[in-house]
């Protein structure tokens, strides 16, 4: 049996692009904290919902920022103790969070824009066009900023928002032009109503993702049965086994396998190895791997865990 594990740097893009991406999500939640009291005191004053709408999602945001970031902060943290991953899977719960605020902010807006359908309000159109153009450029640089960190889903998440956030402000503009030309004060509830389907939509994305990652499914970009051809198709490799893959993070994953190499030597063996670490982290990007290889005559090599899935598919 020989057994090797490989483990990278929890800094992975470099101290130099962590310092960049801090930096971007500080400037990011200055600016949205201004835009979401400019857009709540213009939306009172105007009285558009539409645009209550848009600050209570930015608001939302801003709490998403700030989740994020400090998930971020916490994934460059070195391991130790009990966190022998580091803290870096906050990353994941940051993502799950940030997408049930969301939610509860789709819901509260929702229901307002419901009864104000049926009572709509006068609204100063001016005001919301400027406000919310200037909201539109304000999401759309901050998406910019975060632009650079869109492989990792908690930074993806948040980038995501921001454009999101930034259609949704040009909506709002499209909205107060529609009344001022036709007096129709219901397009106001009415265009809030159509932005939370559209929020709702994106966000589920990010709802179901997240937390498949939390129940330590293999991530949506990794094919698990490709990997495991590579590993069967391997020269020297007569069977694979216990192979696990799962998200330690929002970017990092990890595998665990079982190799029957009843042919190699120990030479060989150690060849193997190094060529197969190499192998799942630029072909599969696999960060942390450990791999098993067992050698002689065949072995069991059954995993409870796959012989338990195999033993309730057999009989469904």
């Amino acid at each position: 049996m020989h057994l090797l594990p490989s483990h990278e740097n929890g800094c992975c893009h470099g101290d130099a692009a962590n310092l960049k991406l801090n930096r971007s999500f500080c400037i990011a939640v200055v600016l949205n904290t201004l835009l979401v009291i400019g857009e709540a005191g213009c939306g009172l004053w105007s009285g558009s919902m539409a645009l209550l709408a848009d600050a209570g999602h930015n608001l939302s945001d801003v709490a998403g920022l700030i989740l994020a970031w400090w998930a971020h902060w916490l994934r460059g943290k070195s391991a130790g103790g009990r966190w022998t991953y580091g803290k870096r899977s906050f990353t994941i719960l940051a993502a799950n969070v940030n997408a049930l605020l969301i939610i509860v902010a789709i819901v509260g807006v929702a229901v307002e824009s419901v009864r104000r359908m049926f009572a709509p309000s006068e609204v100063l159109e001016m005001p919301v066009i400027f406000v919310a153009l200037f909201a539109a450029v304000l999401n759309f640089a901050t998406a910019r900023l975060l632009a650079g960190g869109r492989d990792d889903l908690n930074v993806r998440g948040a980038y995501l928002h921001m454009l999101t956030d930034a259609a949704v402000s040009l909506a709002v503009v499209v909205g107060a032009v529609l009344m001022m030309f036709t007096d129709w004060h219901w397009v106001d509830p009415g265009l809030s109503i159509a932005i939370c389907f559209v929020l709702a939509f994106g966000t589920w994305e990010l709802l179901r993702e997240s937390t498949s990652m939390m129940m330590n499914a293999a991530p949506r970009k990794l094919d698990v049965v490709e990997v495991r051809e590579f590993l069967e198709s391997t020269p020297g490799v007569e069977e694979v086994a216990d192979l696990h893959i799962w998200s330690v993070s929002t970017v990092d994953v990890a595998l665990t396998a079982r190799l029957l190499c009843p042919e190699c030597t120990a030479e060989q063996q150690d060849q193997l190895l190094a060529q197969l670490h190499h192998d799942l982290d630029h072909e599969f990007g696999i960060s942390h791997r450990t791999i098993e290889v067992q050698r002689g005559q065949h072995q069991d090599m059954g995993c409870s865990l796959e012989a338990d899935s195999q033993h309730e598919h057999h009989h469904s």
